[in-house]
């Protein structure tokens, strides 16, 4: 096994945990997610020996990715309580009647979606549940920013990042037309994006089966309206499409200097980190 450089001998906190993160999210942009295990762990222990255990906490969520994309769920889960415990003091208790509106944030990205690979679905939903409730309640554009939440039309979901609502319904035999805030949620579709469907709400609303449409056609919109490959959220679906245009051609326009400017940044990190310059080579 590789050892991976100690950067707590020459480094601030701050640079520790900056050059790391960029090494990790290297690793895993190469699929390394063996490497990435063992580069978490020993990043941790350089840190606990210093006496400075926190300051590696972010490599739990490298970890969690890495466990996931294994398909080692039962391990993610655990990790992820371990992070838990350290962001809040305490595990947080998963089947109280509610939860407090940080802990929801907490649960968005990793929970619901994890437990769904457990089989534990009766779970994942209530947490589903409970989290786009309260966002849905809270914001006026938030029904496009869920999307990905409710529903994806991969079917099964073979990575976390593909895991929504309608598959955890699924499983539990169940439509979308049965969650509480489905005409909530489809109320607040901003009715540019149907017409791209070319369904209407009343129709979407008696038959969520046409999500996979709506789903569909977003997506093809996107891909014609994102040249640059950079999304302003709803934005790009509603304006002009002139204006959007006029958008990703000046991230374009900016975008040579920043790619110099990243590939320096990217020797320099091989410089310290000499394994990520045979993943450039690959």
């Amino acid at each position: 096994m590789n050892r991976v450089p100690n950067l707590l001998r020459l480094r601030s906190a701050k640079e520790f945990e900056y050059l790391y993160q960029l090494y990790l999210l290297r690793l895993t942009q190469s699929s390394r997610w063996d490497r990435t295990l063992e580069a978490c762990r020993q990043i941790r222990s350089y840190a606990a020996r210093a006496g400075r255990p926190r300051l590696a906490d972010f490599t739990y969520y490298f970890e969690i990715d890495a466990l996931c994309q294994l398909g080692k769920f039962s391990a993610a889960w655990g990790q992820l309580r371990r992070l838990e415990r350290l962001a809040y003091g305490r595990s947080i208790n998963l089947n109280a009647k509610s939860w407090r509106s940080d802990e929801l944030d907490w649960f968005l990205r990793y929970h619901p979606q994890i437990l769904y690979f457990l089989g534990r679905n009766r779970l994942a939903r209530r947490l589903y549940e409970a989290m786009l409730g309260k966002m849905l309640r809270t914001r006026d554009d938030s029904s496009f920013e869920l999307l990905p939440h409710v529903y994806n039309s991969i079917n099964p979901p073979h990575y976390r990042q593909q895991v929504s609502l309608f598959h955890i319904y699924a499983a539990l035999g169940k439509s979308l037309s049965e969650w509480p805030d489905w005409t909530r949620f489809v109320r607040g579709l901003h009715p540019k994006l149907l017409i791209l469907a070319g369904v209407t709400k009343e129709e979407l609303l008696r038959n969520p089966g046409l999500m996979r449409t709506l789903d569909e056609a977003i997506h093809a919109e996107q891909k014609r309206r994102l040249t640059a490959g950079v999304s302003d959220g709803q934005r790009d679906l509603t304006d002009p499409p002139r204006k959007v245009k006029r958008r990703q051609e000046a991230v374009l326009k900016k975008r040579a200097p920043l790619q110099r400017t990243a590939s320096e940044h990217q020797k320099q990190l091989e410089c310290i980190f000499p394994e990520l310059k045979a993943l450039t080579e690959e």
